[in-house]
């Protein structure tokens, strides 16, 4: 559309340049010129100094907006009227399209994940433009590939603790030697007596019994632990993902550890403790930065798969 508005314009003024004098025709032909030269050699001065920035991973929240993974800078005192970016994103690993992406002065492109999961970007090329838009320069990109996570929201499903009587549920160390508001703990050794220690931990026992001080040692008593299984098929959706996710915060919220394994086509093995472990796990997942690991079959508490959860007897569980 600039281009025929541009060329419609030159031949209205050309028209009326050439009913006055043909010099005046002559002088607004060489303008003309001398302006289409200059304009063309902006753009190559655009490509030679151009550089591209990616950012490889990003995480973001739901319905939240940032800008776009990558961005060409232009160290030059000209600035381009526009750069068009073509690309080719793909979701969730199955679903690819292919668009482009413009980015003025005015107006920076954003991305806004309306659904959790990962986009994947691969940067296939670049046109840059003058300031007319009249005529521009084509950069070409290898392997600039970057990716976007979009975390599902953070609302739990919270599913029984008992899971019909697994044993894995059960707190590893009951000998608490304290209570109130201390974390309850347990005698890990006995040794002799140090000038920083308590008082209150001396073992009065053997002190007496060897005629000399020792003290107790004492460890935090663990947390309970999960193992949970979770099984995609090769193309997993959004809200596979989110079920997943809330599942797991459910348990991370009863203050279960818990010890993951996903499978799709390998297994992965995580360990969670917190949301952030959570989290770095879902992406670490997603963008294949985790490492399979050997065991083909865990033994396992619970079984996420097709938006259900199943215990060790493939009974359903109920919230």
């Amino acid at each position: 559309m600039y281009k025929i508005f541009y060329l419609l314009c030159c031949m209205i003024l050309l028209y009326i340049a050439g009913l006055f004098s043909s010099t005046l025709l002559t002088g607004f032909v060489l303008a003309m010129i001398i302006t289409s030269c200059f304009l063309y050699g902006t753009t190559w001065i655009f490509k030679k100094n151009a550089t591209i920035k990616v950012e490889k991973t990003l995480t973001i929240s739901k319905e939240e907006e940032i800008s776009f993974p990558f961005s060409i800078q232009i160290s030059s005192f000209f600035k381009p009227g526009l750069i068009r970016y073509h690309v080719q994103v793909q979701y969730n690993q199955k679903k690819t399209v292919k668009k482009y992406i413009d980015d003025t002065i005015s107006t920076k492109p954003v991305f806004v994940g309306h659904d959790c999961g990962i986009y994947e970007f691969t940067l296939l090329s670049a046109f840059i433009y003058d300031w007319t838009r009249l005529f521009h320069r084509k950069l070409h990109f290898k392997n600039t590939t970057c990716a976007i996570v979009v975390l599902p929201d953070a609302i739990p499903i919270l599913y029984p603790i008992s899971l019909h009587g697994s044993t894995a549920l059960q707190t590893e160390k009951k000998s608490p030697v304290s209570t109130g508001n201390k974390l309850s703990m347990e005698i890990k050794d006995i040794r002799e007596y140090q000038k920083q220690d308590s008082l209150k931990h001396i073992h009065w026992k053997q002190s007496a019994r060897l005629q000399k001080f020792y003290v107790k040692e004492y460890e935090k008593e663990q947390g309970c632990s999960l193992v949970i299984k979770a099984v995609f098929d090769n193309e997993f959706s959004c809200h596979a993902l989110q079920f997943f996710y809330s599942v797991i915060l459910g348990f991370l919220q009863q203050q279960v550890h818990i010890i993951c394994y996903i499978e799709k086509t390998e297994l992965y093995s995580f360990f969670l403790m917190s949301k952030e472990d959570l989290d770095m796990m879902f992406v670490s997942f997603l963008t294949k930065q985790a490492l399979p690991v050997e065991e083909l079959d865990p033994i396992y508490d619970v079984l996420i798969h097709n938006q259900q959860c199943l215990d060790a007897n493939n009974t359903q569980l109920i919230f």
